[in-house]
């Protein structure tokens, strides 16, 4: 999951595998600081051997390790940042090396083209391949260089009757590959459990609603559009109506014959009917990624959205801003009395307000990002990491102000005006030392960081997976109307997902472990930066699981994700640089804001490096030469088993009624916890049959 064997296909894609590398250069930077932090800190070892050995070539430390800062922080940022930067080019490489491997998983999408203007009518596939064949002819190409197209309808998640004739087809596809052999036990409910009125409790069914986004009697108001979902189920002649009546939305994806030919077709403009602009350009996303229902929203829409998604955005993060009040309320009402045993409930009973924010910031920026229509699951899921980061930063700096800060202030306001220091700051008017002030909010930073780097990683597994699964089994257990098929679809584990936390806490852990050292270095450090270690073992060790044993198959087959977290490891790394800049005079910087200008300058500085030197350092790849069929053939089953006819589910319908025009046989739809049902996969699944249980 780390590195590229010639010949290996990439688990869950090659988005997967540069998302595994991350852990690497977390682990590094982590130990790096940690190294440094022993070696420029000391505390009842000086005279110890090993300590001395290690110590070899540096300035003796005094006891506050002021005359040190400058070379310490200077070393922690140019030694991060350079591993950082020979990070990313070496991510690129490997990009280039599975993306364009012959051997293994070769990128479907680099055979195919959007075409894009179609009017809504032009859903005739016969005379769709006949144009692009004349296009092809016109330009001096093959006419034959056209392997298949997949129209992009225009219909949306509220046509329910999609989804439900798309059950149906893989139940009968199933039934058929069986034999027809069935448990009559296990086929459907019987008639007495169908007239049982018990779906299980109010609570149990509001759970499910929560969790599974069932609704509360469901299965028998499953869908919004019960009637319709019946009059499929019941006659062929009705979903053949409603197939004929859906209107295209302007692209069709043209598979090609070589890679060489897409990329020549994309620079390219047709005329369709004589009054239509045809544009082309290279597919953006793998077949499994595409999201086909969005094609239903137009862009006006899709803008309008995203509109109204900035200010639900905003009130969220209002609301969950306003969660933090009962806890400062606390605090200040609470200071006088400490040690008290109900101040201490009262403070931690608050907190969870804390928690229920966190979680509502988290659910809103998912359904928006949802909600607003991308088309390409890589978009989605860019788009989610972009808002979901920065909301989380706001999180972290708000638990440093109610849990550090606050508790700091009145912890120092008993110094107020008691002794005069050489080094001091202005800290709600009190003269206080500033020394003492850094190793107090330092260590109140470490307990902190343990609801950080542990604590979470262990409780929501138990609560998003196990909780969910018993929730899962009682309603289908009690629901005695839930059919196998059903509750198969039920409890079919989620997918993967890398965007939060995964890549969202690598950012956010770090950036708060480093802003305690650009606020000043001290011995604490010793104990913070080792957090870095912590978090990375303990959050890998869970993706691993998750990946490999928990969770659903996902396919992350684009380095977006990659891209964008590039771009925002530049935070910590300009806080590394502000923290050198604030400690180049080994004086106290009395300056709120000191070190703003080597954060400036290193985001400058990072952002030209993604953007120029990155892409130059990439290999320049030949298109390949393999013929797309012949692609399939040679790599026998692990160039993947979906592709842009197979995932679309108004074609795979379509071609029920009548057979695929350029396949010339009817389609089985293509989903991942389904995959064994595709043609060519039979023979990879005929010798275990595990998947029939």
């Amino acid at each position: 999951m780390h590195f590229h064997a010639k010949g290996r296909v990439p688990i869950c894609g090659p988005g997967m595998t540069l998302f595994m590398n991350w852990f690497i250069l977390w682990v590094g930077v982590g130990l790096w600081l940690t190294i440094l932090a022993f070696i420029f800190t000391s505390e009842d070892h000086e005279t110890k051997e090993w300590w001395l050995v290690v110590r070899r070539g540096f300035p003796e430390l005094p006891e506050d390790v002021t005359v040190n800062k400058h070379l310490w922080t200077a070393l922690a940022y140019l030694g991060s940042t350079l591993g950082s930067f020979i990070f990313f080019v070496t991510q690129r490489r490997l990009w280039t090396a599975m993306t364009h491997d012959t051997t293994s998983l070769l990128p479907m999408h680099l055979y195919a083209v959007e075409a894009r203007g179609f009017p809504p009518d032009a859903t005739d596939k016969n005379k769709l391949l006949q144009f692009f064949k004349q296009g092809l002819r016109n330009q001096h190409f093959p006419d034959d260089a056209v392997e298949y197209i997949s129209i992009a309808y225009s219909y949306g998640k509220g046509d329910h009757w999609v989804e439900a004739a798309l059950d149906q087809h893989l139940e009968e596809e199933q039934h058929r590959q069986e034999n027809g052999v069935e448990d009559s036990d296990d086929s459907e409910s019987s008639d007495a459990d169908k007239a049982s009125p018990e779906s299980g409790p109010w609570w149990l069914q509001l759970m499910a609603r929560v969790l599974f986004g069932t609704d509360m009697d469901w299965p028998v108001h499953k869908e919004a559009n019960y009637q319709a979902v019946n009059e499929i189920n019941d006659s062929s002649t009705a979903l053949e109506t409603r197939l004929n009546a859906l209107q295209s939305s302007g692209v069709v994806f043209v598979v090609l014959r070589t890679q060489a030919l897409a990329t020549a077709l994309q620079r390219l403009v047709f005329k369709y009917e004589d009054c239509h602009h045809i544009s082309m350009r290279l597919a953006r996303s793998s077949p499994v990624n595409i999201n086909w229902h969005k094609y239903g929203i137009d862009k006006t829409t899709k803008a309008c959205r995203a509109v109204a998604s900035v200010f639900i955005i905003i009130l969220t993060a209002f609301f969950w801003f306003l969660c933090y009040l009962p806890v400062l309320f606390t605090y200040l009402s609470a200071q006088d009395a400490d040690g008290s045993t109900s101040a201490f409930m009262v403070e931690t009973a608050m907190s969870m307000t804390i928690v229920l924010g966190n979680a509502t910031v988290g659910i809103v920026a998912n359904y928006v990002t949802d909600w607003i229509g991308f088309r390409m699951q890589r978009e989605l899921q860019m788009v989610r990491l972009v808002i979901i980061v920065p909301l989380m930063l706001l999180n972290v700096f708000m638990d440093l102000s109610s849990m550090v800060y606050l508790p700091t202030a009145h912890y120092f306001r008993s110094w107020r005006q008691s002794k005069t220091c050489s080094v001091s700051i202005d800290f709600h008017d009190c003269q206080v030392p500033g020394k003492e002030i850094v190793q107090e909010m330092h260590t109140r930073v470490r307990g902190l960081l343990q609801s950080y780097c542990v604590v979470p990683y262990f409780g929501e597994p138990l609560f998003c997976i196990f909780v969910i699964y018993l929730v899962g089994m009682w309603r289908v257990k009690r629901d005695r109307r839930i059919t196998k098929q059903q509750a198969e679809k039920l409890m079919v584990a989620p997918q993967t997902d890398i965007v939060n936390p995964p890549y969202c806490d690598i950012i956010c852990t770090t950036t708060i472990i480093v802003f305690t050292f650009t606020m000043s270095p001290s011995s604490q450090h010793r104990f913070i930066f080792p957090m870095l270690l912590v978090a990375a073992t303990v959050l890998y060790v869970q993706c691993r699981f998750r990946i490999l044993r928990w969770e659903s198959r996902s396919h992350y087959g684009n380095r977006g994700l990659h891209d964008v977290e590039a771009f925002y490891w530049a935070i910590p790394l300009g806080l590394l640089a502000a923290a050198w800049e604030r400690n180049m005079s080994n004086t106290y910087c009395e300056e709120t804001l000191c070190g703003w200008r080597f954060f400036v300058i290193h985001l400058l500085m990072h952002i030209l490096f993604l953007w120029f030197v990155v892409p130059r350092q990439e290999p320049q790849m030949p298109a390949c030469d393999i013929e797309y069929k012949n692609a399939l053939h040679r790599l026998n089953g692990k160039a993947g088993l979906a592709n842009y006819l197979n995932t679309n589910p108004i074609e795979v319908l379509k071609s029920h009624l009548q057979q695929e025009t350029s396949a010339g046989q009817h389609l089985v739809y293509y989903r991942l916890d389904k995959e064994y049902l595709q043609p060519c996969a039979t023979k990879i699944y005929e010798t275990d049959h595990s998947w029939c249980a």
